[in-house]
């Protein structure tokens, strides 16, 4: 029963991650302590190398409910969450957030900034025009996408930095923090661990990686998959005290008139991004490895080229179209992924 189960997982976290990177790192199982649990609609898996069964415990407690405060706050899909009660509300009044939804909102304004609108947390109506909310078998007129736009776009949102609210300039305009959210926890997750003792985890929130790693312990070893055979690798690196997060083009999509659209939008232009297959980034922050991933997906590798420059602590790994090629691809590396 219990293999069965693992196998049930494992096929969850597939289907409900973007991309979910394989872990190669080997430790005697003796020292091992972990918890799989479902959140943010994926599954959640925490891996603490421990002798300690008691501090491994109260860790994983506390790693548990950081995660669950984080989707309590912006899980859109639960009408009763506070980001949902501020896009039912926001179009007629300030909506005051709380001290957590702020911090995450403001981050949001950071990256939108940072990637010159690549990152835009208000594309759901983009998302329900292409059919990844209710079904459609037919591509989006052009005044459906016009009229989907005039409800997309950060330049509609106002923050109040003094009164921390948010006001959106009309009805139907939404936020949706799934972008970063994953990452967000993984921010938040392993400093916790590590006040509380704990030298050495690995934590992988739906295909969204955080590696913790003392110095007396080797590196994790972590492998990306290809985004057009995932039963193999297109890169394996080592990983110490990082954070890893992939955005592809294979997971989630949509197929109209037989054709794929994923679901990653520009939010430039209201239709799903073409050419590129996937995008992983590696870096010591989670919220960066989470929201550029989906940036540099959209803005493409000049983006890519200029994240890793003014974050040198970056690598970022594209695989992109190439039509005409032998292989009918190219795979990009900057940064960490260009010097490992």
């Amino acid at each position: 029963m219990k293999k069965n189960l693992r196998y049930i997982i494992g096929g969850i976290v597939i289907l409900a991650s973007l991309v979910l990177p394989f872990l190669l790192d080997r430790f005697e199982d003796s020292f091992k302590r972990g918890r799989t649990f479902p959140m943010m609609g994926t599954v959640g898996r925490i891996t603490l190398f421990s002798e300690q069964e008691e501090l491994s415990e109260k860790a994983l407690d506390q790693a548990q409910k950081i995660i669950r405060e984080i989707e309590a706050v912006c899980n859109v899909f639960n009408p009763e969450s506070e980001l949902s009660r501020l896009n039912r509300t926001a179009h007629r009044e300030e909506f005051v957030c709380s001290p957590l939804l702020w911090e995450m909102i403001c981050a949001a304004d950071h990256y939108h900034k940072f990637s010159g609108g690549a990152y835009d947390p208000t594309v759901q109506e983009l998302m329900k025009l292409w059919g990844f909310r209710r079904k459609r078998q037919t591509l989006p007129t052009e005044a459906e996408r016009t009229e989907a736009m005039k409800k997309t776009g950060w330049d509609k949102v106002t923050l109040n930095r003094e009164k921390h609210s948010v006001r959106f300039a009309a009805e139907g305009i939404g936020i949706d923090l799934g972008g970063l959210a994953k990452g967000f926890a993984l921010e938040k997750v392993l400093p916790a661990l590590r006040e509380t003792g704990i030298r050495r985890a690995l934590l992988d929130l739906g295909g969204n990686i955080g590696c913790l790693t003392g110095d007396k312990f080797s590196p994790f070893r972590i492998g990306v998959r290809d985004p057009e055979s995932p039963d193999r690798q297109i890169a394996v690196f080592e990983t110490a005290n990082e954070c890893v997060a992939t955005s592809g083009s294979y997971e989630r999509y949509v197929i109209i008139g037989g054709r794929q659209y994923t679901h990653i939008m520009d939010p430039r232009t209201g239709k799903p991004v073409s050419g590129t297959l996937s995008v992983t980034v590696v870096t010591p922050r989670g919220t960066d490895s989470d929201a550029l991933s989906t940036a540099i997906f959209v803005a493409g590798e000049a983006f890519a080229e200029e994240v890793c420059r003014k974050l040198p602590d970056t690598g970022v790994l594209m695989v992109c179209n190439a039509p005409g090629t032998p292989e009918g691809r190219r795979i990009l590396r900057f940064g960490l992924f260009a010097r490992r």
